[in-house]
Formats: structure tokens, C-alpha cells, sequence
């Protein structure tokens, strides 16, 4: 009769286990690509934050659909670094238009760096602007673009 028990006990823990698994079809796994950082600068000084700044509403990052047609992407302001950090995905080319000032391309690009429960995860190897290459070995660093 223990041994019933015992089995029972197994069999309910096992139950549990398989019941509280990721369920992969419900999970939203992260295109390949990365995050760009950059420093905005004009004759020499920070133009993002500061007295002198250019408007963040004259700042967009956006992606064109069709010639007439184009979503935006989200910048986000780092007050701390006074930078912008860009998220980009694999296969896209990003238009940063600054003002009326300058319009510069981005792609960037990614390679496997593992799997979790349900995703392939990726980490930025590469990327370009305006066709050039701008970095390699992941693209840790902060980039600068002048004004």
C-alpha cells in the first residue's frame, strides 16, 4: 500500500512539473539585431541635452514601407550618458534624420548566441551607415555623430 503511495506522490510531482513548463507557442521571441548608442554632437559640444540642445521632437527614426509610406521607431533618450539608443532589427534599413540637419542609414546585424526555453537568441555583430561599415565585434561602443 506504501509503495501505491509513493507512486502516486511521483506521479503527481511529475504532473506538476510538465503543468508549470513554458508554453513556446505563447512566447514572443526577439527578432535578430541589437542597439546602436550614440553621442549627438555640434562644434564639439552635446547637442541633445544641454542649453543649446535640439529639440527631441526634431529627432525621428523611422523605417519606409512604400515612397508614400513610413512607420517610426522609438528613440530612447539616456539622460545619464546624454546619448540615444537606437534598437534595430536584422534585415531593415533605419533612417535617423535629425533635424533638417543630416539623414544617415543604419542596418545592423546579428548572429546566434544561444537558445532559451522557446527562443533562438541573437547578439549584435555588425552594423553599417550610409553603406560603410560603422563597427564589428558587437558593437559595444558609443558612436558619435556630428552636426
Amino acid at each position: 500500500m506504501s509503495r501505491y503511495f509513493i507512486l502516486l506522490f511521483l506521479f503527481s510531482i511529475m504532473l506538476i512539473h510538465v503543468s508549470c513548463g513554458v508554453d513556446c507557442s505563447k512566447v514572443n521571441c526577439a527578432s535578430p539585431g541589437g542597439t546602436l548608442t550614440f553621442k549627438v554632437t555640434k562644434d564639439g559640444k552635446n547637442a541633445l541635452f544641454g542649453t543649446d540642445s535640439i529639440s527631441h521632437d526634431s529627432i525621428r527614426l523611422f523605417v519606409t514601407i512604400t515612397d508614400t509610406s513610413s512607420y517610426d521607431i522609438p528613440i530612447q533618450y539616456d539622460t545619464l550618458t546624454e546619448s540615444i539608443r537606437l534598437n534595430m532589427d536584422q534585415d531593415v534599413t533605419y533612417i535617423l534624420k535629425i533635424d533638417s540637419l543630416r539623414n544617415d542609414t543604419f542596418q545592423v546585424f546579428a548572429v546566434p548566441a544561444g537558445m532559451d526555453d522557446c527562443c533562438k537568441l541573437y547578439q549584435l555583430n555588425s552594423a553599417t551607415k550610409n553603406g560603410q561599415n560603422l563597427c564589428g565585434n558587437g558593437c559595444n561602443e558609443t558612436f558619435e555623430i556630428q552636426l
